[in-house]
């Protein structure tokens, strides 16, 4: 036996292997700063007024990664931070952008159910609006054809490089 492993006996004399205690309590430290967020995981999503209310956490998470990517955005940018600066309010409808995105919800979706099924002879697959249609990628939403007009869409405008 080494000299640290006679050095660290506990009181009933039993060895204990070198590391095992600095890992024990990394293990116990970063549990505990998971267990917030394991608890409120627990819950459920809460304060949905766009999503059905039984959708699981995987399942919004899901749909947030669709934020995330079509305006370029994370968290922080609709969910508030929690006072401890540990991860998000998620419930919170403190920031402001929070409600801006159920309205940007609530018309993307009359837009697909209501208004484009509307159009005589739609193409299939049936094609529809999403949040990247108008941000692609970009917080701010800016038209496909900004400051090119009808031309531009038609084809007359585009360069012949």
């Amino acid at each position: 036996m080494t000299d640290s492993y006679q050095r660290r006996k506990d009181a009933d004399h039993t060895i204990i292997p070198p590391g095992s205690m600095r890992r024990t309590l990394l293990l116990a430290a970063v549990s505990f700063m998971l267990l917030p967020g394991l608890v409120s995981a627990q819950n459920g999503p809460q304060n949905l007024e766009f999503y059905p209310t039984n959708m699981t956490r995987g399942e919004i998470i899901a749909e947030m990664r669709h934020f995330s990517f079509a305006l370029g955005v994370r968290c922080e940018h609709c969910h508030t931070p929690n006072e401890n600066g540990r991860g998000f309010d998620f419930a919170s409808d403190a920031n402001p952008n929070k409600e801006k995105a159920r309205v940007m919800l609530f018309m993307t979706d009359a837009i697909n159910s209501q208004f484009l099924p509307e159009l005589a002879d739609r193409e299939h697959p049936v094609v529809e609006v999403t949040c990247k249609t108008c941000h692609r990628g970009t917080v701010r939403a800016s038209p496909a054809l900004a400051g090119n007009g009808p031309d531009y869409a038609r084809g007359r405008g585009r360069s012949s490089h």
